[in-house]
């Protein structure tokens, strides 16, 4: 395998310069496939937290197969790891279903200001997986399953030091024969609290690898270990 890093992918982002111009996309380092035909990978632009533990952020998926890319805006819960909202752009990004680019842009603004998120205050990507002096551990398996490929990921995602962890998430991702990666966190600037960023990857059927983010929520309370 070998490392590269995720560009910014060539897709007009006028959507958000004129929402703020301080939001870009973050890079996130992956390790891909050596064996797939073509690996697919997202882009992430990181929007902002609200100060009861939400996280917003934009993402643009790519399909090579009809060489279009998909743009969309989530909100999660990171309390819950529940989405709270996703706006789906469709290709190009330009648009929300059939309403006009000006529309697409105040529906954005609504959304966000409704769930009290404040743009450009997501922080830096922290690629560590260390933070003060909790550990950040991603334990996987892969095991057999029922699913289309025959295989999965059996994973556990823990938070801790000596003086004891707690698991933040754990589960079977199915059809991934390829290693989970972890990648790195946003930590909020209202609390004491983190996302955290790991990648799965999906196998299409004409061999093409997939990445998708997984999003999981940690409060770095002491009380809660």
């Amino acid at each position: 395998m070998k490392k590269i890093i995720i560009l910014l992918l060539i897709i007009p982002s006028s959507l958000f310069c004129q929402i703020n111009d301080n939001l870009s996309s973050v890079y996130l380092e992956i390790k891909e496939t050596t064996d797939g035909w073509l690996d697919v990978f997202p882009n992430l632009i990181p929007i902002g937290w609200s100060d009861d533990g939400k996280f917003a952020y934009k993402i643009t998926m790519c399909d090579d197969m009809c060489g279009c890319c998909t743009d969309g805006v989530s909100i999660i819960n990171t309390i819950t790891d529940k989405q709270v909202q996703y706006l789906d752009f469709g290709e190009g990004g330009g648009q929300f279903g059939e309403i006009s680019k000006n529309d697409s842009i105040m529906e954005v603004r609504k959304t966000l200001k409704r769930n009290n998120i404040i743009i450009g205050s997501s922080g830096k990507f922290i690629k560590s997986n260390k933070i003060n002096n909790y550990n950040i551990i991603l334990n996987q398996e892969r095991i057999k399953s029922n699913s289309e490929w025959g295989y999965g990921i059996e994973y556990s995602l823990i938070v801790g030091n000596y003086d004891g962890y707690k698991t933040v998430s754990k589960g079977i991702i199915e059809d991934n024969e390829i290693d989970l990666q972890y990648l790195g966190y946003f930590k909020s600037p209202f609390e004491n609290r983190i996302i955290i960023l790991f990648s799965s990857c999906y196998r299409g059927i004409e061999q093409t690898d997939y990445y998708s983010l997984k999003f999981v929520g940690c409060s770095l309370n002491p009380k809660t270990f």
